[in-house]
């Protein structure tokens, strides 16, 4: 980006704060874009040997530790806004002077045409008619998006029409994202689109 061959890149804002983008863009979207996503899963033999009680205490505190991975992830994510911005609840990261843009509504309800008329659509016509039954028991409700299983296609989709917002834990995990705003944008997940700044010959 500092030699100029390069509009834009796409992180996180602690990433991004980690490798130095704050030096070379100007602005920093806190829309995001997507979300790394992890999965605790055990063989059903396996888990049939543990002990009763090793099954029950797992069973207690891997719901705990996955609220305090979301909870770690928001805080990343908002202090790695701060270092780039140059606030005062940056304490890990290196301060910056970029511009933080909050997404609009005409934003929101891109994302929210977007989960419903393509990526939804697409994921089911990969994953079959039973992925549509476990969307709808799980995410539709926070993301405003009702699941068919015959939606192969963006024209054969359902959706609400609630704008997606909900970014909290566990079965609410933030939905896909739309496109990136206007030209020479740099957008980050979970912060996301920076303008980069003009090639400084550096």
């Amino acid at each position: 980006m500092r030699a100029g061959t390069l509009d834009c890149a796409i992180t996180g804002a602690m990433s991004g704060n980690t490798i130095g983008l704050h030096e070379v863009t100007g602005h920093l979207h806190s829309l995001a874009l997507s979300w790394g996503l992890s999965l605790f899963a055990a063989n059903g033999a396996t888990w049939s040997a543990l002990s009763p009680a090793l099954r029950s205490l797992l069973k207690q505190r891997l719901p705990l530790l996955e609220r305090d991975i979301w909870a770690a992830a928001d805080r990343e994510t908002s202090e790695g806004a701060a270092c780039n911005t140059g606030a005062p609840a940056c304490k890990t990261g290196r301060l910056g002077q970029m511009q933080r843009v909050s997404p609009n509504s005409a934003d929101r309800a891109r994302l929210h045409e977007l989960l419903g008329q393509t990526t939804l659509p697409r994921w089911l016509a990969r994953c079959g008619a039973g992925c549509a039954e476990v969307w709808n028991n799980t995410l539709a409700g926070p993301a405003g998006v009702t699941a068919t299983a015959t939606t192969t296609t963006p024209a054969t989709s359902t959706t609400s029409t609630a704008p997606a917002t909900s970014t909290t834990p566990a079965t609410t995990a933030p939905p896909a994202l739309p496109a990136p705003p206007a030209t020479r944008t740099h957008r980050e997940p979970g912060t996301a689109p920076a303008r980069a700044n003009p090639p400084t010959g550096r």
